[in-house]
């Protein structure tokens, strides 16, 4: 990431194959799975943890551990909390899977020379898309016919359908645009801000004199600054794709 010409570089998929097939292997797969396989690492060594080899395990790994134990409880009661204590319960393992593959593949994505999917609108419209169509798909099951009263609020005029309704049905296709967009438009801002600065002090340090050498240290600074804040919005945004998806799956189950 460092050594790129344009900040706008660090976002391109390069293919890391010659086949002429309709599959290629890129840049952007390769971190999916990188993601996937440190996750179920990290559960397996968890769940180890809880076995026989509990006391092997938490000498080397309590810390990385116990982090995950808390985000996982924390998650567990989020999800316990907006869809209720059963449904709750039943839906936050994949919820706390959701959260650590989005914080991971951001996380990751602020690794120097590394790349970030979630920067990438495709990436992530194509996973707010599944995950929203799976919501609609679990009120159309659960409710049957019912289900299209969500787009009409109940107590609404007759003379004022024509108008709720296709508001309603926006609103709920507004979704589709604006949890992708979010996530997409916060991880690709920092990480062009962090390319900024990185070049800022490249061209400072290539003065070759003492005052573009002190003068360098003003966006290392910054730059230092911004990969902590970049840590935390990764963790926020990764939180708040999930406390929306759970507020839109409970819509799904309560119609409302």
């Amino acid at each position: 990431m460092f050594l790129l010409n344009s900040p706008m570089e660090q976002f391109l998929i390069v293919p890391l194959s010659s086949s002429s097939y309709i599959f290629n292997f890129s840049n952007n797969l390769l971190y999916l799975i990188l993601c996937v396989f440190f996750i179920l690492l990290i559960l397996t060594v968890l769940a180890f943890e809880s076995g026989s080899l509990k006391g092997f395990v938490a000498s080397k790994n309590a810390g990385l551990l116990s982090l995950v134990s808390f985000f996982l409880t924390f998650i567990k009661d989020l999800s316990e909390s907006i869809l209720g204590s059963v449904q709750g319960l039943r839906a936050y393992p994949f919820f706390g899977g959701l959260f650590f593959f989005i914080f991971v593949l951001n996380f990751m994505g602020i690794m120097p020379y590394a790349f970030t999917v979630t920067s990438h609108l495709s990436s992530t419209f194509s996973l707010s898309f599944a995950l929203l169509m799976g919501s609609t798909f679990i009120m159309f099951n659960v409710h049957g016919k019912h289900a299209f009263s969500f787009f009409l609020p109940s107590g609404t005029p007759f003379l004022m359908v024509p108008f709720i309704v296709p508001i309603e049905v926006l609103s709920y296709c507004i979704r589709f645009v604006s949890l992708p967009v979010r996530l997409f438009a916060n991880m690709m801002s920092g990480h062009i801000l962090l390319k900024v600065f990185v070049g800022l002090a490249s061209t400072l340090l290539a003065v070759k004199s003492m005052a573009g050498f002190f003068a360098s240290f003003i966006p290392l600074l910054v730059l230092i600054l911004l990969l902590f804040l970049e840590i935390g919005v990764a963790l926020v945004q990764a939180y708040v794709f999930s406390l929306l998806m759970l507020i839109f799956l409970n819509d799904s189950y309560a119609l409302h």
